[in-house]
């Protein structure tokens, strides 16, 4: 396996990955946490509406309270989630990344 991320440290990786009989990866990606920033609504019924074929007089109705609901409702919602950090990675096996990087 060549790479995986995590939102603890490394050695709580590498410790997860013995215990599973597996090999370690050679690097991590660190986890970011992020706010869900909820449905984005308007582009949804953008894309949905451009998808069909709508009968010439068709429209659709109350699109800007739909919008407003859960544009209100999206702000409500308290989900947090990891995310990649591509910007630095953890090297874990540092043997093996070498021989990785001088291979490609």
């Amino acid at each position: 396996m060549l790479a995986k991320f995590f939102d603890g440290n490394a050695k709580q990786l590498i410790e997860k990955y013995k215990s599973e009989g597996k090999e370690p990866p050679w690097y991590a990606y660190p986890a970011l946490e992020k706010r869900w920033e909820g449905l984005p609504i308007a582009e949804i019924l953008d894309c949905e509406i451009d998808f069909i074929r709508l009968k010439p007089g068709s429209k659709v109705i109350g699109r800007e309270e739909l919008i407003k609901f859960v544009t209100e409702w999206n702000q409500q919602q308290k989900i947090i989630y990891y995310a990649k950090d591509r910007t630095k990675i953890v090297i874990i096996d540092q043997a093996r990344f070498d021989q990785w990087i001088a291979e490609e």
